[in-house]
């Protein structure tokens, strides 16, 4: 009897193993087709235009750009050519001014904000306006004196540092009221905008 149950023990054994490795191979055919119907079939064009599918992709195939699709026939990514080195350098140039604006964007959000945190109406950048004018009016003053102090005795080159140093402030000036009438029209803009704004 115990002979027999060792039989048994030993068929049963064999058995399981039979069965577990029908059960691995199937899971592993049933993987492998998942990856398959996950890899789908490539779609490309050759040269003259003619539609190819494989499960395979030529590298021609890549240079000209293709499509994965997946087991029921619906395109699941679509990979563009490379681009050319004038396509590159055209993408370049398009990123590089998309950053400028951004970055120009940027510097005119926060100047508008310091507009507003700094002054509360337009007679204060006028005052402000006023106040840097005739700081610099009195280095513009200092600056011809040192222009005539010079005169026709002075080396030609210390003459010259004068002169365009006195060009360098009154051109400064200029830059100055430039600069006050766009704030004070920026700032009108800006309170009128918050005004008529929900």
């Amino acid at each position: 009897m115990s002979a027999l149950h060792a039989v048994d023990r030993r068929a049963a054994h064999g058995r399981r193993w039979v069965v577990l490795a029908v059960l691995l191979l199937i899971s592993v055919w049933g993987a492998s087709s998942i990856l398959q119907a996950q890899a789908g079939i490539y779609r490309w064009r050759d040269a003259k235009g003619v539609v190819h599918y494989d499960q395979s992709l030529p590298e021609a195939a890549v240079s000209r750009g293709y499509e994965v699709l997946g087991s029921n026939g619906e395109v699941t990514r679509r990979v563009p050519p490379p681009l050319t080195p004038a396509e590159q350098a055209a993408a370049k140039l398009k990123a590089e001014a998309a950053g400028r604006e951004e970055a120009r964007e940027e510097a005119r959000e926060r100047h508008d904000r310091m507009l507003l945190q700094t002054f509360g109406s337009v007679g204060d950048i006028k005052h402000m306006r006023d106040e840097r004018l005739r700081a610099l009016g009195v280095q513009i003053q200092l600056a011809h004196d040192r222009v005539r102090q010079l005169g026709q005795d002075a080396a030609a080159s210390e003459r010259a540092a004068a002169q365009a140093a006195l060009e360098g402030l009154l051109r400064r000036r200029s830059d100055i009221r430039q600069e006050f009438r766009a704030d004070i029209e920026r700032f009108r803009q800006l309170k009128k905008d918050g005004a008529s704004g929900p």
